[in-house]
């Protein structure tokens, strides 16, 4: 899988689009999960209201009727690019909605493909690894606003990294890029802060400068726009919610196991890097997880033993990534190599510190410095079986979610439909997929 071998690059990006549809075409009837009900209703008022200001809807949260949405998490770029796919189709479908939306999927993998091409030695492997993650892989059939928001991040610094390069490009596309990443989340300005100090330490030009610092000005403009209408700046509420909700004490020992869960097939990168003293990460990231292990009170010794075996592959996977950052794989200091050292543990602290709790989605914005410095260069031999076995795990975690999550629309088919027909009235405050087929299927 070495594209110095004679792969071209249309062949690659055939390759990679054949795997990023095998991730969304099985699970394209995928329900309505997680936010998205939240998403829909957005996208619903920007089309139904004035769409200058798709937040200005009412809403119920968890039994308590807010009169609009100006604290949701995300600005509303994402939802934008929803109403459209309505406008198209007039009414929500599943399968519709997910095989359009998968074109964020796609530009998420061939742009961290571009990036790939720039860092590492193997661009087609790792960016195919990259594809069949599990963090990547069942979050692409969803309408979660993660996958379009890393799409635009990984583009924009692409095109940063071409014009450092010397080759022709434009500053106007790498400020669009950004701009458009930082409209569909908020957490998108975390790495984009770590290239702007980067690029200060480095000294680039001003110009560049400026072209990293559009979106973030495009933000605060937005957030004083929404303070002069609704009275509020969206992102105090956001940072209110979270401040109350977040615990560093209660995400520290699950980012160690979701990294070594969700970023590729647990241990696999032994297999993979060419580091020394293999067996000395083994036993010091054993060690540091069986340490933690008693940090919290687990239920059986199964549990118990399943943490340990999840974080200590991801201690080693970080032990990895440290190991090559002081490395030159590929020789030399390759430009922008700076920006993905800060990357990395910047992320990684900001949802420690921030988040209510961490989730594979959350890991996902960590994983392209993560795999981009541990996988700079890689054992060719074990590069396909590999992409082969994360696959797996990835197609039998997806199923599982698959089936999780379909659940929802089957039961209130099922059972609440049937009791309002008898005359019952039910009341639920709910969040998620119950409460969009609730409302849905009501009578």
């Amino acid at each position: 899988m070495n594209e110095s071998s004679g792969v071209k690059l249309w062949a690659s990006g055939a390759i990679l689009a054949v795997l990023v549809m095998c991730s969304i075409v099985p699970f394209a009837a995928r329900a309505v999960y997680l936010d998205e009900h939240i998403y829909l209703h957005i996208a619903e008022s920007a089309i139904n209201n004035d769409w200058r200001f798709p937040h200005d809807t009412p809403w119920i949260f968890f039994g308590t009727r807010v009169d609009t949405l100006a604290a949701h998490t995300h600005p509303p770029v994402g939802e934008y690019f929803l109403a459209l796919i309505l406008r198209f189709f007039g009414d929500f479908e599943e399968t519709g909605f997910r095989l359009v939306w998968a074109v964020f999927a796609l530009m998420a993998v061939l742009g961290f493909h571009r990036l790939a091409r720039h860092f590492t030695a193997n661009p087609l492997f790792v960016a195919s690894l990259f594809a069949v993650c599990p963090a990547f892989f069942v979050l692409s059939p969803t309408l979660m606003m993660d996958i379009p928001m890393l799409a635009f991040l990984l583009w924009g610094v692409g095109f940063y990294l071409d014009g450092i390069k010397g080759r022709k490009t434009s500053l106007f596309r790498v400020s669009a890029c950004f701009t458009l990443s930082a409209g569909i989340g908020y957490t998108a300005l975390v790495p984009m802060a770590c290239l702007f100090i980067w690029a200060i330490a480095t000294k680039r030009p001003l110009r560049e400068l400026c072209a990293i610092a559009v979106a973030p000005v495009m933000i605060l403009v937005w957030l004083v726009l929404m303070k002069a209408h609704f009275g509020i700046i969206p992102a105090i509420g956001v940072i209110q919610y979270f401040a109350s909700h977040s615990s560093f004490r209660g995400n520290l020992l699950p980012t160690f196991s979701f990294l070594g869960g969700v970023s590729m097939l647990p241990w696999g990168f032994l297999a993979l890097v060419d580091v020394a003293g293999k067996r000395f990460i083994v036993g010091l990231s054993a060690l540091a997880a069986a340490i933690m292990c008693f940090c919290h009170g687990w239920p059986t010794l199964h549990s118990r033993l399943w943490f340990v075996a999840l974080a200590s592959s991801g201690i080693g996977l970080l032990m990895v990534f440290a190991l090559k950052s002081v490395r030159r794989d590929l020789g030399g200091s390759l430009p922008g190599r700076g920006f993905l050292l800060l990357w990395l543990p910047a992320t990684l602290l900001f949802f420690l510190l921030s988040a209510e709790m961490v989730s594979a989605r959350y890991i996902l914005l960590s994983l392209p410095p993560l795999f981009l410095i541990a996988f700079s260069r890689v054992r060719s031999v074990a590069a396909a079986p590999m992409v082969a076995a994360t696959m797996m795990l990835s197609v039998l975690i997806a199923v599982g979610d698959y089936r999780f999550v379909n659940s929802y629309p089957n039961w209130v088919s099922k059972t609440v439909v049937p009791l309002q027909q008898q005359g019952f009235r039910l009341w639920s405050a709910t969040e998620s997929g119950l409460r969009f087929y609730l409302e849905r299927m009501a009578i």
